[in-house]
């Protein structure tokens, strides 16, 4: 098997999937607790990115297949990777070694490779955070206006989310906020990239993200105002399968034109202004029309129309129930 570099990490929980089941029709027994452990690890090892990890735990995936019941198997995996207790600590070695800081309960310094750029994102771990137990993630994905100020400024930025997740009663959550839009988002450090292109970064960043934190990936949300916004419309559109909603807050919508068969399955949570002149509401109206229409049809058994190439990604999403999502929500650590 070739090396596990980043494209083929986000279909490594398939593999695995693939290899429990081509072998272990016959398969009779559970799997142990020590392998259960081992594959959890493994697991974990590979989506920090360590590919001789990644191959070793596909090799180990065939072999656990042939002896033990497939439902043990998947059971295992659908546990997700296993933490190390404790706060995460610092990766890399030398000059690339992570250099963390700690501004009240955030903690900034965190980063990971998407092709060969490299990314930062920082956390605000709750109190009485426990590895071994999942807990939700509110995502800020970063506005471009932050990305001259220091690492105790971005930190400051944490705050809304987490004084609005403890109004929602989820303090418990992680809030997160990357550095990836002030890269390569409109106006980036690094230069602007293509919608899709951005995406597929923050795909990276949930894999490291996954490899550190125990995350709950059935109550995961994005939001943002206006940039910020955009991409949490955007991220909703391209990776619905990964959030349960999204809130956009006076962000421009022009990325969601024909994209909205995307969202039926998704809950949407929009928060705009009479007096915005930028972003005027009649084109959410708008929106929030045609969203209605795909959703009644999508109910009805219906194929809404779209032209968003996107739209393959969740096909079908609206005829799957929320305990479906639920019950593969191990193939969602790609």
């Amino acid at each position: 098997m070739q090396a596990l570099r980043a494209s083929s990490r986000r279909v490594l929980c398939c593999v695995l999937v693939l290899a429990f089941a081509s072998v272990s029709l016959a398969a009779q027994s559970k799997l142990s607790k020590a392998d259960t452990r081992k594959l959890r690890e493994g697991f974990a090892e590979a989506l920090a990115g360590d590919e001789r990890a990644g191959k070793k735990l596909v090799t180990a995936a065939k072999d656990w297949g042939k002896e033990h019941d497939f439902d043990s198997l998947l059971a295992a995996l659908r546990a997700g990777p296993l933490l190390p207790k404790g706060a995460p600590k610092p990766r890399g070695k030398g000059r690339n070694a992570e250099r963390f800081e700690e501004f009240g309960t955030v903690t900034t310094g965190f980063t990971f490779t998407a092709g060969k750029d490299t990314f930062r994102y920082a956390v605000d771990v709750p109190k009485g955070y426990d590895a071994e137990v999942p807990a939700p993630v509110i995502l800020d994905p970063g506005h471009g206006a932050a990305a001259q100020s220091d690492q105790e400024a971005k930190a400051g930025y944490l705050g809304y989310c987490r004084h609005r997740a403890a109004a929602a009663g989820i303090e418990n959550a992680l809030v997160v906020r990357t550095e990836i839009i002030e890269q390569i988002g409109a106006g980036g450090v690094m230069g602007e990239r293509p919608e899709d292109e951005v995406s597929a970064v923050f795909d990276a960043f949930f894999r490291d993200l996954c490899s550190r934190f125990a995350v709950d990936l059935d109550r995961v949300w994005v939001t943002g105002l206006s940039q910020t916004g955009f991409w949490a419309w955007q991220l909703g559109i391209t990776r619905a399968d990964r959030f349960a909603g999204i809130a956009p807050m006076r962000a421009v919508t022009w990325g969601t034109s024909g994209c909205l068969p995307n969202l039926v399955a998704l809950a949407t949570y929009v928060l705009h202004g009479d007096a915005l002149r930028r972003h005027p509401r009649t084109r959410l109206r708008a929106h929030g029309r045609a969203r209605a229409r795909e959703s009644r049809l999508a109910r009805h058994g219906s194929k809404p129309r779209s032209s968003c190439a996107a739209e393959g990604v969740i096909r079908g999403a609206a005829r799957v129930s929320r305990q479906s999502l639920s019950r593969s929500s191990c193939c969602r650590y790609r």
